[in-house]
């Protein structure tokens, strides 16, 4: 007998409580572990809200009001179908993802692949029995603008994750957000996430800040590929900006980025994009290019999520302080206080994260004395700020330092190639080395060693005789350029 016509949905609601969801988790990476769909459980539905509110920018009304108003419904189908997927239950170790190339490639590829294959592939939902109206649903959700962005933020929320102790700004913004524009996230209907809203963000450029580096470059090329921070003293994350941004607003983020390539190369105008969901942006920067303005008008989750972005990339390139120690900033915004604005806005500064979530930034000591463990790292960047509250890829150890890729670090130190010494692979300079302390789970950990005044490192120096005496059994340098690094 076949059973297949009494399994096939017939009503809008089984279609979005019971389709939608086995075809939105056929689409989460197999080996994704149930520490990372817990951590998804709890996200998803912000997630599906605005997932909602660009399919009514979209012009898909009725998907809108569906995945609405079955937000939680969908939450937990699309949990209940992935933890039964293959009849395997995810594995509770975190898997750890290889080199920062496979954290951004795997954000990045998605958008690119044809949905014609992920269609065709074993796991996708056979939709040939499905009425024609279900058709119809299908493949206008398939084939909106806001399914890309829906898969790329899930993926987002399960590789990176907040360093314990530090808030989330996104959060903050979020609510501030909110507020200017007088809507309550405690009583969001159909009506209010259908409006299209404006608000102007003012917040520190990157100008003033990327000329000082003295790059041999014009800075609007090199943005795309400068060197950001973002965590906290003993768990932090250094990339390149494109990276990070393709990889946590994956969609959005490329397109801020463009924009403000286009601000720095043409400081005195105006510069417009319109982004994926025909979110519309006005930019450009004060006369003394210390401040710049981002007006932006679109549904509210766009406003949202533009500033998120542009407060993080303002965060990465701005350091009103002084000194050699690390920098953190944490993105803080406020309405102005004036009675003649003409549009809803918000002025962003940044100021430092709470006290408990900072370890103490090492200082130059005595050159007998070791840094202290996983903040030797803090020595590389001299007021680089590192941004707080944002998230960095997810691992399985904790507190490992800085994770960067090998490149960078061996420049750190002025060498191209992993030398060896004593049998044990190592990284040395004139005046700095880096030394292999910990290997585990496919991660090398390492630690900077150098001289204050510049003077010549030896290989007999008793810090790196002391790290030397625990080297460790297997390790080559060959395994080196394979695994991934921290520091």
């Amino acid at each position: 007998m076949d059973t297949r016509q009494s399994s096939t949905p017939t009503t809008e609601t089984e279609y979005i409580t019971r389709v939608f969801p086995k075809e939105l988790a056929a689409e989460l990476p197999l080996n994704t572990s149930a520490e990372q769909y817990g951590s998804l459980s709890g996200t998803l539905p912000s997630v599906l809200w605005a997932f909602a509110v660009r399919l009514s920018s979209d012009g898909h009304l009725e998907l809108m009001r569906l995945v609405f108003e079955f937000n939680d419904e969908i939450t937990r189908a699309v949990m209940a179908t992935a933890f039964s997927v293959g009849e395997q239950e995810p594995t509770d170790e975190v898997l750890v993802p290889g080199a920062l190339r496979s954290w951004t490639g795997s954000v990045g590829s998605w958008a690119r692949r044809r949905r014609s294959d992920r269609a065709n592939s074993n796991e996708a939902v056979e939709a040939t029995a499905y009425p024609a109206l279900w058709q119809e649903y299908r493949q206008a959700m398939l084939n909106s603008s806001a399914y890309p962005w829906l898969i790329g933020s899930i993926i987002a929320k399960l590789d990176f994750e907040l360093p314990p102790g530090l808030d989330d700004a996104r959060y903050q913004i979020r609510a501030k957000v909110l507020k200017t524009l007088d809507v309550s996230s405690a009583v969001l209907h159909l009506d209010l996430i259908c409006m299209a809203g404006s608000v102007v963000l003012r917040l520190p450029w990157i100008q003033n800040f990327l000329a000082a580096q003295k790059y041999n470059r014009p800075i609007h090329k090199v943005l795309p590929d400068a060197l950001v921070v973002i965590g906290s003293a003993d768990r932090a994350l250094v990339t390149v900006c494109s990276q990070y941004l393709e990889a946590l607003w994956p969609h959005t983020g490329p397109q801020i980025l463009e924009l403000c390539v286009g601000l720095l190369s043409h400081p005195h105008g105006r510069v417009e994009r319109t982004l994926f969901d025909r979110t519309m942006i006005e930019a450009w920067a004060d006369q003394d290019e210390s401040m710049v303005n981002f007006k932006v008008t679109g549904n509210v989750c766009s406003l949202i999520e533009v500033g998120e972005a542009v407060a993080w990339l303002s965060a990465a390139f701005n350091n009103d302080l002084s000194g050699t120690s690390l920098a953190f900033r944490y993105p803080n915004c406020s309405e102005p206080d004036r009675d003649d604005k003409w549009l809803p806005a918000l002025n962003f500064a940044f100021l430092e994260p709470p006290p408990a979530t900072l370890a103490a930034s090492p200082s130059p000591t005595e050159e007998s004395t070791p840094s202290p463990p996983r903040s030797c790292w803090a020595n590389l960047f001299g007021d680089r700020p590192v941004v707080s509250g944002y998230p960095i890829p997810r691992r399985a150890v904790r507190q490992t330092g800085a994770e960067m890729p090998l490149g960078l670090m061996a420049q750190s130190v002025g060498e191209r190639t992993v030398g060896v010494w004593k049998g044990q692979p190592l990284i040395k300079g004139f005046s700095s080395a880096l030394v292999p302390t910990e290997y585990d789970r496919d991660v090398v950990s390492w630690h900077y060693v150098f001289n204050e005044h510049g003077g010549r490192l030896s290989y007999t120096d008793p810090r790196v005789q002391g790290l030397l005496g625990d080297a460790m059994e297997g390790l080559t340098s060959e395994m080196v350029d394979f695994v991934d690094r921290s520091c």
